[in-house]
């Protein structure tokens, strides 16, 4: 698993609105696959109102993915060999696009 801080506006940006989460402790996630048919999900966890008994201090789901402030998002997926490239891909992607900057990446 990997972390990601970066403002989620940047992936619904990129990729549009994201996909419905577990409903419990993700909101949102995006599913990308390659041709070794490895995929990757990238996620919110327990991030949003969804999630919370004191849903007044969290976003809503709506909110949290519209956010210009960095958020932490999660990597994951199955994989037969090294997940380093599609982190790789993802960077590349974000930072080509539009006035994107990412702050950091966190293995």
């Amino acid at each position: 698993m990997a972390r990601l801080k970066c403002p989620p506006i940047y992936l619904v940006e990129l990729f549009g609105e994201p996909g419905r989460g577990d409903g419990c402790h993700s909101s949102g996630e995006y599913t990308f696959t390659n041709d070794s048919e490895d995929f990757f999900i990238i996620y919110d966890y327990d991030a949003t109102t969804m999630c919370w008994e004191r849903k007044w201090r969290m976003p809503t789901p709506e909110k949290f993915w519209h956010s210009k402030k960095p958020k932490v998002l999660y990597i994951n997926g199955r994989v037969h060999g090294n997940p380093r490239p599609f982190i790789e891909w993802l960077l590349g992607k974000m930072k080509n696009a539009k006035k994107i900057k990412i702050d950091y990446l966190v293995d």
